[in-house]
């Protein structure tokens, strides 16, 4: 569904590069977390992958066909993009911001209209309650709800996460992990996210790209990170919390 070949991207601005050498293969229906700290590279990869950026070098390929062989702005619309606190515009309502890219796709206002519906409904906001409000009369949860309907409402398989739960406290950060959870399994959808939240990555992803200085350490489900680091930097990242990762001492190797 989503392959990067050996991909690197540098900035001006930085003497070592953003990504470098990045491989990585994402199959259909996963969901895979892209973890690290804060310079690692793991946004900048993010956007490479709907070309908001594009490499310097190597490949991205999205649903079999490379990246720059495809028209940027219909890629773009073809991905549901999720960031930190919803990203909506203001001066719209909830309807207008969750039927957004119906509306640039050339959806009758119907569709536009009954998609959006939908879409609110399944992120568990009232259309009649909800739907006419506008951005700042709603609590910072709700925001990020309706960002999740926007990026569902026109049926991407594919959705793209930018640190979408950082900014949230943690009961209701929680309550949208859950959601997104369930959302995930019910429409079987390709995800790549980002996180810093190593127990965030661990609840959320099937498999976890751990990043660091640009680079990928490792990419692997939760048991092989835990049970079998391949490097240093794994072993000390997961080793660190090693209290709070006994919640996950069923996790067995292999599983």
């Amino acid at each position: 569904m989503i392959e990067l070949l050996e991909v690197t991207k540098s900035f001006d601005t930085q003497p070592q590069p953003a990504v470098d050498h990045f491989s990585l293969c994402v199959q259909s229906g996963e969901t895979v977390a892209l973890l690290g700290s804060s310079g690692c590279g793991k946004s900048t990869t993010l956007k490479m992958i709907n070309r908001l950026l594009d490499p310097d070098s190597g490949k991205i390929l999205i649903r079999g066909t490379a990246t720059t062989d495809q028209d940027p702005v219909l890629l773009k619309r073809s991905i549901g993009y999720v960031i930190q606190d919803a990203g909506l515009f203001p001066h719209w309502n909830v309807f207008k911001n969750v039927g957004a890219v119906l509306k640039l796709l050339g959806e009758p206002e119907s569709v536009v209209r009954k998609k959006s519906q939908q879409a609110l409904e399944m992120t568990q906001l009232d259309p009649t309650e909800f739907g006419t409000r506008f951005p700042e009369e709603l609590s910072g949860g709700q925001r990020q709800r309706v960002g999740v309907a926007r990026a569902l409402a026109f049926d991407p398989d594919i959705v793209l996460m930018d640190e979408p739960f950082s900014a949230l406290d943690g009961v209701v950060r929680d309550q949208i992990q859950d959601l997104f959870l369930d959302l995930k399994s019910r429409l079987k959808m390709t995800t790549i996210f980002v996180t810093h939240d190593l127990f965030e990555a661990l609840k959320m992803a099937d498999r976890i790209a751990v990043m660091h200085e640009g680079r990928l350490e490792q990419f692997g489900t939760a048991s092989e990170l835990i049970h079998q680091p391949e490097t240093e930097f794994v072993k000390d990242l997961f080793s660190k919390p090693a209290r709070q990762l006994s919640l996950f001492q069923d996790i067995q190797p292999g599983k």
